[in-house]
């Protein structure tokens, strides 16, 4: 994992490419993410990770703390995804009644959830992780903008 890490390329691309890379090395182990939370691996595969993340959030303009902070909130981020992802049921009929079940217990009292299920149970997993990380990137390019530095590339 983020051994070819392009120079030059822009950091919001940078992130995602070590994030889908780190989410594939967590889903190909079964349980693989599970297994690596609650550890503080000090490994090199580990610290290359946490390294590509902190420079690529320093090369936008991060400050060296806050670029590294970022980078490891992107590496939590990722594993509580794929914890969350290898826990769903296989099985289409259990994947169903998951998702009725989910249906009839916001339909009532929840409407910050009712208003969003669909995207909520949108299945496409590739799309959801990359959303989600695009919000916690423009988080970051938010506290830059609010600092009134210039994002670089």
């Amino acid at each position: 994992m983020a051994r070819d890490v392009p120079v030059g390329l822009p950091w919001r691309e940078a992130v995602h490419r070590v994030g889908a890379e780190l989410r594939q090395a967590f889903k190909s182990r079964r349980d693989g993410a599970r297994v690596y939370a609650g550890t503080f691996a000090v490994s090199r595969n580990v610290l290359r990770v946490a390294d590509a993340l902190a420079r690529a959030f320093g090369e936008a303009g991060v400050a060296p703390e806050d670029a590294a902070i970022a980078g490891m909130q992107v590496m939590h981020y990722v594993l509580g995804f794929v914890i969350e992802e290898q826990a769903l049921p296989t099985d289409p009929a259990q994947v169903e009644q998951l998702k009725a079940a989910f249906i009839e217990a916001v339909e009532h009292d929840y409407p910050g959830l009712r208003a969003a299920r669909d995207g909520l149970l949108q299945p496409d997993f590739d799309a959801r992780f990359a959303a989600g990380l695009d919000l916690l990137l423009d988080g970051v390019q938010a506290r830059l903008d609010a600092d009134g530095r210039e994002t670089r590339r």
